[in-house]
């Protein structure tokens, strides 16, 4: 440990980090910032293209237990945001727009509750981003979390600066009509739909570098089960079930 500790830093030393991160696969990434830690990865991830970074979080977002699909793991990503933060701006608008609509309106509506003003005619005393009023989820009596919170203001107000038409999008898929004091249904299967189309994203970027995933895998176990293994060896094409 010694010694790997004593080459991490050597790379430092020698500015050759950039040319290191480049030249590394999105799980060789990922190892290598657990190794130092998400807090204290700035120089790494500065280094790591948006595609790198995109595929260290399917890794390491992303909770695996077997016979489900695969949930992601929200306030995980909340250690990342608060790094990015930290680097600025123009860094944390980048990623998180890298990222896309679908992926930063769930994080982000885990803990806030967005309300357009234009559908429902007033304001409900939260923070104003163009025509939403945002406010933490559970009200701001009971914050879930307060790091986690001023974390997310803080990339909010970055969105709102640099790039308020993305904002206004991710704040569109946060909002619902609702009673303040009610949870509307529908939020919970919106945010379900999202859920599985990341995964579903997360699967094909996956199946691109060779992975084959948990559904694909039971799909193919349950046809090979019922078949003799010269049927199996034989098969030319996936059908669509088990592609």
């Amino acid at each position: 440990d010694a010694q790997e500790s004593r080459g991490l830093g050597d790379v430092y030393k020698r500015q050759q980090l950039p040319l290191l991160v480049e030249s590394l696969s999105a799980r060789s990434l990922s190892d290598l910032v657990l190794q130092v830690g998400v807090e204290n990865s700035h120089a790494i991830v500065e280094s790591a293209s948006n595609d790198q970074i995109k595929g260290m979080l399917d890794i390491q977002l992303w909770d695996r237990e077997p016979g489900k699909r695969d949930t992601l793991q929200v306030d995980e990503f909340y250690r990342w945001l608060e790094t990015w933060n930290e680097l600025g701006a123009l860094f944390v608008v980048e990623k998180l727009t890298s990222l896309g609509v679908e992926f930063v309106s769930v994080c982000f509506m885990k803990h806030l509750v967005a309300t357009d003003t234009r559908v429902v005619g007033l304001s409900v005393s939260g923070y104003d981003f163009s025509h939403f009023d945002v406010i933490p989820r559970g009200g701001f009596e009971e914050i879930q979390d307060e790091s986690i919170w001023f974390v997310l203001l803080d990339s909010l107000q970055h969105l709102h600066e640099l790039v308020p038409d993305f904002l206004e999008s991710v704040l569109g898929r946060c909002s619902f009509v609702r009673s303040i004091l009610r949870e509307d249904i529908s939020e919970q299967r919106v945010s379900d739909e999202i859920n599985q189309d990341l995964s579903a994203d997360r699967d094909s970027r996956s199946e691109e570098v060779g992975y084959i995933t948990a559904t694909d895998a039971f799909s193919f176990l349950s046809i090979a089960k019922s078949s003799t293994l010269e049927q199996v060896c034989t098969l030319v094409q996936y059908d669509l079930l088990t592609r």
